[in-house]
């Protein structure tokens, strides 16, 4: 569905293609929205990773025109 991020060829990792693209856009907003310190401890995770996903789905689909 997603093209991987960190994709490997080496036999070890034969059943590891790297996260997808989605995911690491959605971790590096992630960790934005957390170092910016606008989010506290009683935010619902479940919000600030919809916002983060959206975020990775805004850009994969910039990276993708």
């Amino acid at each position: 569905m997603y093209e991987t991020a960190f994709p490997t060829s080496t036999s070890y990792s034969v059943h590891s293609k790297g996260i997808s693209i989605r995911d690491y856009f959605a971790a590096q907003v992630l960790q934005g929205m957390l170092a910016s310190g606008k989010f506290s401890h009683t935010t619902p995770s479940s919000a600030i990773t919809k916002v983060a996903y959206d975020w990775a789905d805004l850009l994969v689909t910039e990276r993708n025109k």
